[in-house]
Order: structure tokens, then sequence, then C-alpha cells
């Protein structure tokens, strides 16, 4: 039996936070459902981590312009719309 995991940001007065929230059926012996079990990690400062990491690969570290890359996600971005 499988389960369920998602990202969810929820929105607080200090900020944006982030969840990694996992669902699980739990089960006896017969298989028979006995409930779930819910599991919520604070993954807030991972988020973080990342958008910084992306904003870094998006720009020249000497002139802090926009570089290819970010060019390139922005034409492929805007392609979609």
């Amino acid at each position: 039996m499988g389960g369920a995991r998602i990202e969810k940001a929820w929105r607080a007065k200090s900020g944006t936070l982030w969840f990694d929230i996992e669902q699980r059926p739990l089960v006896d012996r017969r298989q028979r459902s006995l409930g779930a079990l819910i599991v919520l990690r604070d993954i807030t400062a991972r988020k973080r981590l990342e958008d910084d990491l992306r904003r870094e690969s998006y720009s020249d570290h000497l002139t802090g312009l926009s570089n290819r890359r970010y060019f390139e996600d922005e034409c492929a971005r805007l392609r979609v719309i």
C-alpha cells in the first residue's frame, strides 16, 4: 500500500513556511485499515537555500547581471504562457 507526499507552503506572519507532508496508511496484519500516519517536516531552510542557489545560478557573480541560463529559462517560461 502506497502513500502520498507533497510539499506545501504556508503563509505566516513571520513569512512563508514550507513543509514536506507524507501520508501513509496504517493497516493490521490482515491488511485492514486502522487509520493513517501523517508526518510533517519543516523544510523552510532547504527551500530558502534552493531559492538562493537558483538566484545565484542566474546571474554573473562579478557584475550581478543576468546570464544566459536566466535568459533561456525566461524564454521557455514565456513560450508556455
